[in-house]
């Protein structure tokens, strides 16, 4: 299955440098997907609320192609590092392609539906978009590695590291 990432952002957030990202694995993504025909369009928006902008996808027959498209609200990520924007939107991800692979539209057996989930979640961690640098650095905060050895081994910011150990020390 091909993949095509596009965005459409405001000024607030990384979403267009992180749609590049997406879409420079395509290959990765098709090797993962062999037997599922058509092409899957990724469209990444950051916009404000008040815009309204809601999320959808969709199966188009005549292309054929599987669309996610994917708003978050300019107030949703503002503040947050480029590392904490890849992980929401991995999640975010996940689910929207695992409810849009059950389309009825689309004519794919169970296995190629099974493929097309499986494919999307190995190219999200790959990327680091799930199970990402954030969520090993809280790990190893809470088994007591030296922040400064986390930073390095993660290649997060030192003040990142210490605001999930943070996080991670708070006793909600």
């Amino acid at each position: 299955m091909e993949l095509v990432v596009t965005s459409d952002t405001g000024t607030i957030g990384d979403l267009y440098a992180l749609a590049n990202e997406l879409q420079e694995a395509g290959d990765a993504f098709a090797v993962a997907t062999p037997a599922v025909a058509g092409t899957l369009v990724l469209c990444l928006r950051c916009l404000p609320a008040d815009v309204g902008r809601r999320s959808f996808t969709r199966f188009e027959r005549s292309e054929p192609a599987l669309l996610v498209d994917l708003c978050v609200t300019e107030e949703a990520v503002d503040g947050l590092t480029t590392a904490q924007q890849r992980e929401a939107l991995g999640e975010l991800l996940r689910e929207r392609i695992g409810k849009a692979s059950l389309s009825r539209s689309a004519p794919w057996s169970r296995n190629q539906r099974a493929e097309l989930r499986h494919g999307a979640e190995q190219l999200l961690v790959r990327l680091g978009w799930l199970v990402g640098p954030r969520v090993r650095a809280a790990e190893l905060c809470r088994a007591g590695h030296p922040l400064d050895e986390i930073a390095e081994a993660t290649g997060l910011d030192l003040d990142e590291v210490e605001n999930l150990f943070a996080d991670t020390t708070s006793p909600d």
